[in-house]
């Protein structure tokens, strides 16, 4: 087919489309405002209804079903190639075009006609999107073990290429500056300014905003420096981290200098991880080609819902870069896995891609020491920075105790005097332990401070101990405090754990870490930008969500056993080809993000790095050498006897 035909028989398509799709513009219009306002926190900042645009004048407003037919349109575009037709590259492009389709349909709980089983639209986009992620998986799986990886030239010039690149970011950079701030750059933005004004990590000082990554809080802490918004005092500061009537309490001035801050910060991830994916695609196939998997990021409607989310931003551009960084000669192995432990403290989930990568560099010669040095280095910084930098907490009857199994021993309550008054807890008979009650066990068991120093002290003066408690026998972490209590026990319990040695204190700091993160109190714990898979499958009853509960825990354990199964094959193969790798961490991430808390519904800009890489990835594995012992032997060569005699006949 004429190429300038089959670019135009695309839009054709895509219109017609549009008008058997979007029967009724406005209101799924003003649905997928409202989608867009929850996903980024805050309420929609027009009536899309209404048809009225944003201030901006002449700017489209790109969100709703105009961006995700605009997606569908740029992603076809750049994928579709008619010779040949029947193509991975080809397939790959209608799984992303019919992603940006179910994505629009998350928020829709109506029931199709003639739907299956009665179910709604949400319901089957849900199982769709395990479907696309299944898909993933099994082509990463398919890319591991292929002898070849062809990829097919790119449908525009470079010209061309730039300019939907520029139109891409510019659509990215108008969604982060017309969404509210999001609940994670609100938390990230308190917690730094408490760093700013304490020098220490929010956990145990800010309820609430304290259960995000301390990565977040010390990016957010250097914006927070760099923009001056502490610089009026510790008043500001107090006011800036408090939860009650916060807007109110802040100047203007300050409100606004926080939306800068966060929304820069925004854009400094969108414009990071947009150069890690142009390197990406560079280092695989050519620059036309990192252009056309940039363009596509920027457009694609499950990353714009994540731009305004820097919990989900920022282990995504850490991921692009750990692939990356893997690409280059020299110290990429160090680079990449440094830059991978660092983006498995921003999400966990991130760290099953560290066992391939290692395995990837095993067989490369120099590049084993570089990437071991990269992983022991990034771990002992992780070590060291959360031992100096967090303060340790008493660990929660529902946090770390109820993970562990454990019940808290006694109680502590604070009269109107001021009196602490500590007493022995009554027990229940039956405890359930979380999967890693042996894990937490360890970590709530590796400290033994008690307060018969503290009883004795300045920081616990007015002590009472009904029912001949002894004050030796009462260790904090088995106290459950009221929140006046805790107030005065926290204090008295930082002081006894800093007189620990140096290893007791980094148990101690990570325990503190990992309870603020994985088990925030209920009360306390960050809504979900959207119902997860996992919670809509599982319903209301009971019983039913007990098996659900299994199911995912399997899957959890099947992830761990596919990425270690993957790290062996590598272990035991030849030498790998890049796309061999690009292969191995798209199987890893669909496999992690399966498993996760909210399914693959929504944080697709955190697996999108690695499937955009896919469709650059190319190359042929090398065939294996034949051993000298294993080959013909050579003949043996002729002594030299000078030139031929001449013969000559005569007639």
């Amino acid at each position: 087919m004429n190429p300038l035909l089959r670019t135009m028989s695309v839009p054709v398509v895509l219109l017609c489309c549009t008008g058997l799709a979007c029967a009724d513009a406005a209101q799924a219009n003003q649905q997928a405002a409202e989608l867009f306002a929850t996903f980024s926190g805050g309420e929609p900042d027009e009536d899309t209804s209404t048809g009225e645009r944003s201030p901006a004048g002449l700017w489209p407003d790109l969100r709703g079903p105009v961006l995700t037919w605009f997606a569908v349109f740029v992603i076809l575009l750049l994928t579709l190639q008619s010779k040949p037709l029947l193509a991975w590259r080809t397939l790959d492009g209608l799984i992303l075009a019919a992603t940006c389709l179910l994505l629009a349909l998350r928020a829709n709980t109506h029931a199709p006609p003639g739907g299956f089983a009665g179910q709604t639209w949400q319901w089957s986009s849900y199982l769709a999107l395990v479907i696309v992620a299944a898909y993933w998986l099994l082509r990463g799986l398919h890319l591991v073990f292929a002898r070849v990886a062809r990829v097919g030239d790119c449908n525009l010039s470079s010209g061309a290429m730039l300019v939907l690149l520029l139109a891409g970011l510019a659509i990215s950079i108008d969604q982060i500056g017309r969404a509210p701030i999001s609940p994670g750059s609100r938390d990230a933005m308190i917690g730094g300014v408490q760093m700013v004004k304490t020098g220490k990590l929010p956990y145990g000082d800010v309820s609430g905003p304290d259960s995000r990554s301390p990565l977040l809080y010390v990016l957010h802490a250097g914006a927070a420096g760099l923009t001056g918004m502490v610089a009026a005092g510790d008043e500001v500061a107090a006011a800036m981290t408090s939860q009650t009537d916060r807007e109110e309490s802040l100047e203007p001035q300050l409100v606004s200098a926080e939306a800068t801050a966060v929304r820069v910060m925004n854009a400094v991830l969108l414009v990071i991880t947009a150069a890690g994916l142009y390197l990406i695609g560079r280092r695989l196939h050519s620059s036309v080609m990192g252009f056309s998997i940039v363009a596509i990021f920027c457009v694609f409607p499950g990353v714009v819902e994540c731009l305004p989310r820097p919990e989900i931003m920022l282990p995504a551009a850490l991921l692009t870069w750990g692939l990356a960084f893997a690409l280059l000669p020299g110290v990429g192995g160090l680079l990449s896995t440094l830059c991978l432990v660092f983006a498995g403290l921003a999400w966990p989930w991130t760290w099953l891609a560290l066992p391939v990568v290692w395995a990837y560099f095993f067989r490369r010669g120099w590049h084993v020491v570089g990437s071991t040095v990269g992983l022991l280095g990034g771990v002992a910084a992780c070590v060291v920075g959360l031992t100096w930098l967090t303060l340790p907490t008493i660990p929660r009857a529902d946090g770390a105790l109820a993970a562990a199994g454990l019940l808290p021993a006694h109680a502590a309550r604070l009269t109107d005097d001021g009196t602490l008054v500590i007493e022995t807890e009554a027990q229940p008979s039956d405890v359930q332990a979380s999967l890693l009650a042996p894990v937490w066990r360890f970590l709530v068991d590796s400290e033994e401070c008690n307060l018969s120093g503290a009883s004795e002290g300045a920081r616990l003066s007015k002590v009472e101990w009904p029912n001949g408690v002894d004050a030796g026998s009462v260790f904090y972490r088995r106290i459950r405090a009221s929140e006046q209590a805790l107030a005065k026990l926290q204090p008295a319990y930082r002081d006894a754990v800093a007189a620990t040695p140096d290893s007791t204190r980094a148990w101690v700091a990570l325990r503190t870490v990992l309870e603020a993160t994985w088990r925030p109190a209920p009360t306390l714990e960050p809504p979900p930008p959207i119902k997860g898979a996992w919670e809509l499958w599982a319903g209301t009853d009971e019983g039913q969500t007990g098996w659900w509960t299994l199911i995912r825990r399997c899957t959890k354990i099947a992830a761990g056993l596919l990425v270690l199964l993957l790290a062996a094959v590598f272990l035991a193969g030849r030498p790998l080809q890049p796309y061999q790798l690009v292969g191995a961490l798209v199987a890893a991430c669909s496999a992690a993000l399966l498993a996760s808390k909210l399914g693959v519904v929504t944080n697709l800009a955190w697996l999108m790095p690695v499937v955009l890489a896919l469709l650059a990835a190319k190359g042929r594995q090398r065939e294996p050498t034949v051993p000298k012992a294993d080959r013909l032997p050579d003949m043996p060569s002729l002594p030299d006897l000078g030139p031929a005699p001449r013969i000559s006949v005569e007639k």
